[in-house]
């Protein structure tokens, strides 16, 4: 397991989403569970594999499916839906898309080390 500090926005104020980040092959599963348009292109260990670099808000958006489908809500009654967790991020404050993005980032190097060793 990893562990991750996700900043959220949540009623209106910043806090942080404490986090595990499973590696089991369990995540395979919620992403074709969660994503099946997505999944039928790619395998999860793929679209993680693709990524060099958190630009984008498409970028993000991304990364924070990526990142649902790794989540281990298996312990916690905060499980949320899809669309309950897209909505604790706000996109309209440059700051926090900035430190979201490397947060992402850093969360994919530790995940996929390999995803960084770009040629």
């Amino acid at each position: 397991m990893v562990q991750m500090n996700l900043p959220i926005i949540k009623d209106g104020k910043k806090s942080i989403l404490k986090c595990d980040l499973d590696t089991s092959m369990a995540v395979e599963e919620r992403w074709e569970e969660n994503f099946p348009v997505l999944a039928e292109n790619k395998s999860y260990d793929s679209y993680i594999m693709g990524i060099s670099e958190i630009k984008t808000t498409k970028d993000i958006l991304m990364g924070l499916r990526l990142i649902y489908c790794a989540i281990d809500f298996s312990d916690s009654s905060d499980k949320l839906t899809w669309k309950e967790f897209i909505k604790i991020f706000n996109f309209s404050d440059t700051d926090y898309i900035r430190k979201l993005s490397q947060v992402l980032s850093d969360a994919f190097s530790q995940l996929f080390p390999e995803s960084k060793k770009k040629d």
